[in-house]
């Protein structure tokens, strides 16, 4: 009877590992001022998906899974300046902030990363309510266990006659 309960649990155990590696990835792309759903071919984007690290990729390709560790939320932080006027109106009117220092501030707990060349920064941490804070600009966001959050910062503005 023990024997069979065991065989029973890990079959259970089994499908809903596999329910969750089916689970659908959800793209979303940076349109200059928020993060939308869904991403035209051939651009950069931000695949999620629950309990799964986001990956940051060209979409057309298919992301690679990474499980989050246990109790644990995912922030995807893209930092960009805006731009606007002259020549630069027919432009996206942004660009990425490389190499900006993103912290997370919890209570007592404080983290720092730093964005890549694109302006992307992605970082797993315990649930909880935290206030991040980049090049003087502050937000405050909830991480919740197994979701991701979607956080565009702009950490600056050029205008140009």
């Amino acid at each position: 009877m023990k024997a069979l309960l065991m065989l029973a649990s890990l079959i259970l155990l089994g499908a809903g590992t596999a329910c969750a590696e089916t689970a659908a990835w959800r793209s979303s792309y940076f349109d200059g001022t928020t993060f939308r759903e869904g991403a035209p071919q051939k651009t950069t984007a931000v695949f999620s998906r629950d309990g799964s690290f986001p990956v940051i990729q060209v979409t057309g390709n298919t992301p690679s899974s990474v499980n989050l560790p246990k109790g644990t939320g995912a922030a995807v932080v893209f930092c960009y300046i805006q731009s606007s006027g002259g020549k630069l109106s027919s432009q996206s009117g942004s660009f990425p902030a490389a190499g900006a220092v993103v912290e997370f501030r919890e209570r007592d707990r404080r983290i720092a990363i730093r964005t890549d060349d694109s302006g992307y920064a992605v970082v797993a941490l315990p649930s909880g309510d935290y206030e991040i804070s980049v090049q003087g600009m502050k937000k405050k966001v909830k991480l919740e266990k197994g979701k991701t959050v979607l956080l565009p910062i702009r950490v600056g503005k050029r205008m140009v006659d």
